[in-house]
């Protein structure tokens, strides 16, 4: 059966079983991205508490047509809400795929821990929480998995300094894999810079570039917290079905620093995103699309 639905699969896309299986995307915020299949809604942070799945309003995320942009607004104490694209399928650590996006910050107010995402996650994952979980424990209700993202964390601190924050949550439930290292990157308001992570499932390495526009050109960045690989152990995996910006709600009172008064709020736009998924490593037995 599932040999059938991949034989279908090819058929629809026009492909025979010997040419490369590749998803591809590209939106460049110039025309509705309603219309191209993103839906901006809510994440709850229990099951039992349904109403905390509303998003902010105004929005979080909302487009632009003049500026042919995103217009983003990352606030520590509004709830957690995505402007997301749902996959045809699902994507595990055994398939290769990337995204890239650019953007500019406008304003940066961070005291203390405050994260702002852009990445693959899963969306069935609803009960989520930065805060009150039992680190490690998959029957949690207030989790973090299934989750592969690049993240920054602009907020100078006694504990830190910015960072750009590459992160993999595996399907665990709070399983963390990350970079922590001591030379950080302090990104800058009005500069255009561009992004890409790749995961290579030979490797199991996500790597992260990333660029900054200066006179029509793009300059690359170097820094420990960009350039340094995440690699992903043996018996961990992710399975995700979406890109997603993503709004976090970051209250500090469970830090040794910072308060629930200390508000976080950073703003941007982002002005193009895209993806590419190379299915032929996906076993066929593997496959499998959601509902």
């Amino acid at each position: 059966m599932k040999y059938l639905l991949f034989i279908g699969i090819l058929c629809c896309l026009g492909l025979s079983s010997g040419e490369t299986l590749t998803e591809e995307f590209s939106h460049d915020f110039s025309s509705d991205p309603y219309e191209a299949g993103f839906q901006y809604h809510g994440l709850r942070y229990d099951q039992g508490l349904k109403e905390e799945a509303t998003p902010p309003d105004p929005p979080s995320f909302e487009w632009n047509e003049e500026a042919s942009a995103l217009l983003c607004t990352w606030d520590s104490h509004e709830n957690n809400a995505v402007f997301a694209r749902q996959l045809p399928f699902w994507v595990d650590e055994t398939a290769d795929f990337e995204f890239t996006f650019e953007f500019e910050l406008h304003h940066i107010d961070a005291h203390d821990f405050h994260q702002i995402a852009v990445g693959f996650r899963n969306l069935e994952t609803m009960n989520f929480s930065r805060s009150g979980s039992n680190m490690g424990d998959e029957d949690c209700r207030l989790i973090c998995k299934d989750i592969v993202e690049w993240g920054y964390m602009p907020a100078e601190t006694s504990e830190s300094s910015p960072r750009v924050y590459p992160v993999i949550a595996t399907s665990r439930g709070d399983d963390f894999i990350f970079n922590w290292v001591m030379e950080t990157t302090t990104l800058q308001t009005e500069k255009r810079y561009r992004v890409q992570q790749s995961w290579d499932s030979s490797s199991r390495l996500l790597e992260t570039s990333m660029f900054y526009q200066e006179n029509e050109e793009w300059v690359e960045m170097t820094g420990e917290d960009i350039n340094t690989p995440l690699e992903l152990p043996e018996n961990r995996g992710f399975q995700v079905n979406a890109l997603a910006v993503s709004q976090y709600k970051d209250f500090a009172d469970f830090w040794d620093f910072g308060t629930p008064e200390d508000k976080n709020t950073v703003s941007g736009k982002i002005f193009n995103i895209s993806y590419s998924v190379d299915l032929n490593k996906t076993m066929i037995e593997d496959w499998c699309l959601y509902n």
